[in-house]
């Protein structure tokens, strides 16, 4: 999210998580990007209470359920190796 934010990449984050810790980054990419144009940066929380949880430094927090959250969750093991191949694919789209 930050390195998009310094590109220039991207108007709007959404950050899928209940982790407070993430609450520095959305400070700090509002912090990066208020002279060049703000980055709204918004959280969904999985959240099946009657109240509203909403996280400090976020825009907005989206409050969506736990199915919800199961039917989009990312299942892939980051500790995982990456096909080199795939590396390569992704570094070429960076460079346009």
């Amino acid at each position: 999210m930050v390195d998009l934010a310094q590109r220039g990449a991207m108007d709007v984050a959404v950050v899928v998580s209940s982790d407070t810790d993430l609450t520095e980054v959305a400070r700090m990419v509002h912090e990066m990007t208020r002279a060049t144009g703000r980055v709204s940066v918004e959280a969904a929380v999985v959240n099946d209470a009657r109240h509203a949880v909403l996280l400090e430094h976020y825009d907005f927090t989206h409050q969506i359920r736990r199915n919800d959250f199961e039917e989009c969750r990312d299942e892939f093991d980051y500790r995982r190796g990456l096909d080199p191949s795939m590396v390569r694919m992704f570094l070429l789209t960076l460079e346009d």
